[in-house]
């Protein structure tokens, strides 16, 4: 079962101008031992978009079965999509508490004439990153 990791200790993303505009996100968080596997950034599903502007994500993991060493370890995830027109910033949540990264504060931008076919690409856009 997955579970929040520990605590989140960076995040940066990309945004590829295409049309819609897909942003990358990447995240790198510690877990509290070893063999944890397939971090993901889950997002939270909004009925009203939040006053803040801020998107929120879990940062879950699949905790080791059997044993691990008791030290703690980088896990890295990553999510790719279009961001509301709202979003000014995303917020990642870990079980000690969330982090915030405002995106107008930096990224990369790629300006690439990507050609979208049936609105989906084609290949993993952090084939770029």
């Amino acid at each position: 079962m997955y579970t929040k990791i520990l605590r989140v200790t960076d995040i940066s993303h990309v945004l590829f101008k295409t049309n819609p505009p897909i942003t990358l996100i990447n995240a790198k968080g510690m877990v509290p031992t070893t063999r944890w596997t397939d971090g993901q950034l889950v997002p939270y599903i909004y009925v009203t978009s939040p006053k803040d502007g801020y998107v929120d994500f879990d940062f879950v993991a699949l905790p080791p079965r059997g044993h691990a060493e008791r030290v703690e370890t980088e896990i890295t995830a990553h999510w790719e999509g279009v961001l509301p027109d709202w979003a000014q910033g995303i917020r990642i949540h870990a079980s000690e508490g969330p982090v915030e990264y405002d995106l107008s504060s930096g990224g990369t931008i790629v300006d690439r004439d990507i050609k979208i076919a049936g609105g989906e690409i084609p290949w993993p856009l952090n084939m770029f990153a």
